[in-house]
């Protein structure tokens, strides 16, 4: 334990925090292993005044540290519970506007849900390029659902999106959660990972034709009125 003290201290450096990750690599043991190290270290002062964070993804070796990280959690506890209660009281006015056509404000619930779960499920992936086309379509699937609201009869039009697309990219993503988890990456967990972000591409352009062809009925009522508009 003492070898591996060291080998901690190392990697950590003259920085006061280290991703677990990093310690994982370096020590060439799984991630489990390695939390159970550093708690028995900490509990027996062999690394006093270090402290993990909750999601177990960060090594901190020092109180004043591990007070940062607390007030950055709890200020983000109230940025999330905020964003919560005005998207609740959206939410409510939506079905106070839409009270009567239960199927709308049915579908717009639905679809609000299916992308509170995208937000959260990026929330907790690490990778810079799958978060990046995740926020692409959850912006983008935002969009719809907005232009659905605002015009209730393109509500057919999202059928398809709600019974198939969406339901199926969360079951992509789940996977792709679990995957990520694994403590040894290997060669067919790669591959799986690689090819749902690939196919998330897909999936994105897919939803942004969606989007471009909910506007067709206005881009034929502005030529029509251009036409108008120039024979007179």
């Amino acid at each position: 334990r003492t070898s591996r003290l060291k080998r901690y201290l190392k990697t950590v450096g003259n920085s006061q925090f280290c991703p677990i990750d990093m310690l994982v690599r370096d020590i060439g043991k799984d991630k489990n292993f390695v939390l159970r190290d550093l708690q028995k270290m900490i509990r027996k002062k062999v690394l006093p005044g270090a402290h993990i964070d909750d999601q177990q993804t960060c090594l901190m070796l020092s109180d004043e540290v591990y007070e940062q990280y607390l007030y950055v959690q709890q200020s983000r506890r109230k940025e999330e519970e905020e964003r919560r209660r005005q998207e609740e009281e959206a939410l409510k006015k939506e079905e106070e506007a839409f009270a009567g056509q239960p199927e709308l404000a049915a579908t717009l619930r639905q679809g609000r849900d299916m992308i509170e779960q995208i937000r959260q499920a990026n929330d907790r992936l690490e990778g810079e390029v799958i978060s990046n086309k995740m926020f692409r379509l959850e912006k983008v699937a935002g969009q719809i659902f907005d232009q659905v609201g605002e015009h209730p009869e393109k509500l057919p039009d999202i059928r398809r999106l709600m019974n198939y697309y969406l339901p199926t990219t969360l079951k992509l993503l789940k996977a792709y959660e679990e995957f990520e988890n694994q403590p040894i990456q290997g060669d067919n967990i790669k591959t799986g990972k690689q090819q749902i972000e690939d196919t998330l591409d897909t999936i994105n352009l897919a939803f942004e034709n969606l989007l471009d062809q909910l506007f067709a009925d206005d881009v034929l009522d502005v030529s029509s009125d251009i036409s108008v508009l120039e024979t007179m």
